[in-house]
């Protein structure tokens, strides 16, 4: 319940404050999916699950964040659970491949952090690591503004086509595959930036 009320408040602020408009939606699958958007500002979770449409969404997020037991306790109703990003998480991984084989919608951003000033910052390998392990594909997306969210930009989030981790590439060594597909994920969201405001580098 506090979840499908967050949600509205969340879509009906940003209506009013943002001028919140959503593109290529259509580009999200059926079933399954890992929607992996840039990470700006506090705004961009709750505008990505309101742009999602879909009310069974689930966020991953630093675990650092539950460590305040009210805090950590509201993040939990609202379709939120704790990472380790220090290591490989089995435990937020089996939680991750729970929610995926339901058909649910998982929000990773790839960043791990939130970049500053329209900079993108180099990719954690723990989306490809979830992308590789549970076969979901993971749709690049783009919220364009958010850096700039102190003066009431108009909010856009932006998804782009999905694309699957390659099980068949030969000469690499995992941890280079997983590297790899997570600059990959990168590309694909700095693709979506029509109005040329964010930068990206490896």
């Amino acid at each position: 319940m506090l979840y499908i009320l967050g949600y509205w408040l969340i879509w009906l602020t940003g209506k009013l404050l943002f001028r919140f408009r959503i593109e290529g939606r259509r580009n999200i699958p059926q079933g399954g999916a890992i929607i992996a958007p840039n990470h700006a500002s506090y705004w961009d979770p709750p505008l990505v699950g309101a742009a999602i449409d879909r009310y069974q969404v689930y966020f991953m997020a630093k675990r650092q964040l539950f460590r305040f037991p009210i805090f950590g306790t509201v993040l939990k109703m609202i379709h939120t659970f704790p990472v380790d990003r220090g290591k490989i998480d089995i435990a937020a991984f089996r939680k991750a491949l729970r929610i995926l084989n339901r058909g649910k919608i998982l929000v990773v951003f790839p960043e791990g952090g939130r970049g500053k000033g329209g900079r993108l910052r180099s990719p954690q390998p723990g989306i490809a690591w979830i992308a590789h392990k549970t076969k979901f594909p993971v749709v690049p997306t783009l919220v364009v503004n958010t850096h700039r969210i102190k003066v009431f930009p108009r909010v856009t989030v932006r998804f782009g086509s999905p694309i699957y981790f390659e099980t068949d590439q030969r000469g690499e060594n995992e941890k280079s595959r997983y590297r790899n597909f997570a600059h990959k994920i990168m590309e694909g969201i700095i693709k979506l930036d029509r109005e040329e405001q964010y930068r990206y580098g490896i």
